[in-house]
This record gives C-alpha cells, structure tokens and sequence, in this order.
C-alpha cells in the first residue's frame, strides 16, 4: 500500500501508479484534501489492480461508507480548476519556504518536506508552548521524536504565517 496524499505537493516526485501497469498487487492512495484543498470533505480514491480492489469495495458498501454527493461534487469541481490547483500549490510552496527560512534563522531545526505543514524542534515544556499559542489564536501540535520534541505547523496564508513567525520571535529572542 502506498500512500500518495502528498504527491500534488512534491517536487518532481513520481506516483508508484506505474507498479500498477506492470501488474503487480499494489494499493496506491490519494486524497483531494491536500492539494485541492478539501480536507474537511474526506474524500479521496484508490489505485489498483481490479481483482485486487473487489473486496475492499465490498468491505466498504457493507460496511456502509459511503461519500456525500457535496463531497463528490466538490471533487469534480476541484479538478477541473487547475488553476486554482496551480496556484495553491506554488503560494503552499512559497509560504513553506518562507517559513521554513525564518525558522532557520531563529535557530530552530526543521525537518524538510514538501508537505503543508512544517516539523520544527522545540525546547521547554511542550504543553507550556502549545498554550502560549493557543491563547493567541494559533493551534499547535507538539509530539516527541528521536529524543526531541517537535512543534507541527500547518501552513496558512502568507500573512498569518508572518505573524505566526513574528509571535515565535518574541519568545525565542
């Protein structure tokens, strides 16, 4: 199984869709919440050999998970404006960048990605932080990896993430 929910947001990436021609038994996963921008839909689809996918299709209707005909719509709607994909994809990179640099330039250790959000390490109590921006309107997540903590910052528009950077500055300086 092969997770592509990224991929829109990848730089010369290739999709593993091609293991598929060349028939072997892989599941390839993509969602429309990334880089199209409908998370909150939930809608996504699979790639894969037919006789491979019937049972999960089976699965699923007993199961009753079914999509809304909103999100579906939606869907549709979402891949026919490429240039609004077009767009979100390079302002995602953009501000990512942008960001990822004044991170740099604090002093923060970042892990690079070309995802929508950016992992950078922390010090001091973890929660403590989390607060601090939670009671200015910023929802953080921190978790523990490798012997640090790491802050997960999902990417907005290029003005609430300046501001985002200009409020870390006062507490990192």
């Amino acid at each position: 199984m092969v997770d592509e929910a990224y991929l829109d947001l990848a730089v010369d990436a290739p999709s593993m869709a091609s293991l598929l021609q060349e028939g072997y038994n892989v599941i390839i996963m993509r969602t429309f919440s990334k880089g199209l921008g409908l998370a909150g839909l939930r809608i996504g689809y699979m790639l894969g050999q037919p006789s491979f996918l019937k049972p999960l299709q089976e699965i699923m209707a007993y199961n009753g998970l079914m999509l809304s005909n909103i999100a579906v719509q939606a869907a549709f709607a979402a891949l026919e404006d490429r240039a609004f994909h077009e767009s979100y994809i390079a302002e995602n990179h953009r501000v990512r960048n942008e960001v990822s640099q004044a991170l740099l330039e604090m002093g923060y250790e970042i892990i690079p990605s070309f995802t929508n959000f950016i992992l950078f390490s922390i010090t001091g109590p973890a929660l403590d932080f989390e607060l601090y921006f939670k009671e200015r309107g910023y929802v953080l997540k921190t978790m523990a990896l490798d012997g640090k903590t790491w802050c997960r910052l999902s990417l907005g528009t290029r003005d609430q993430m300046k501001s985002f950077c200009q409020l870390l500055k006062t507490i990192h300086s």
